[in-house]
């Protein structure tokens, strides 16, 4: 048995023998190629097109389909923001088991990036500062109101305290 990479292979639809460049690359299939040579997966394609384009979508019936698909892109989109809703518990769990195995690269990369992008680190910020003024000054105003007695208190504490001592 021979371990060299094959050049050529057999279309299982048009049944040629082609070089391994005539192929479209799928990295599930067995030599990492489709079964089907790169021309007939147009000529699947064309005759798709010639049959379903433009028809309605099957879910809300006004809009054109998508490409090899039964719903329009609104549609589609809903039904994968649906699948996202069922299964948010698995996505977060997912992503928080990632961030935590990759806490300190990520920290790197992020450092490196702003080491890189300085000016866009500055108008970052900037922009941040802008919209958060309002907010900013707004939650300062109720702390001060929150802590008013404290504060005065304290001032006043200070200034009983005080020794008043003039020079000669």
């Amino acid at each position: 048995m021979s371990t060299e990479e094959p050049t050529t292979s057999v279309c299982s639809k048009c049944k040629q023998t082609k070089p391994l460049t005539d192929f479209a690359k799928e990295k599930k299939r067995k030599l990492g190629i489709s079964y089907w040579c790169k021309q007939c997966l147009k000529e699947l394609r064309v005759a798709w097109l010639k049959k379903f384009a433009g028809t309605p979508c099957l879910k809300c019936g006004q809009r054109p389909r998508l490409h090899y698909s039964s719903n329009c892109a609104q549609c589609q989109k809903a039904y994968q923001h649906e699948q996202f809703i069922k299964h948010r518990k698995k996505f977060v769990e997912r992503s928080r088991r990632y961030n935590q195995l990759h806490k300190r690269e990520h920290a790197i990369s992020m450092k490196i990036w702003r080491k890189r992008n300085k000016e866009a680190v500055k108008k970052s910020q900037a922009d941040s500062y802008q919209r958060h003024k309002i907010k900013r000054r707004e939650s300062q105003r109720l702390y001060y109101l929150r802590k008013k007695q404290k504060i005065e208190d304290f001032w006043r504490s200070r200034l009983e305290a005080q020794v008043w001592h003039i020079p000669k």
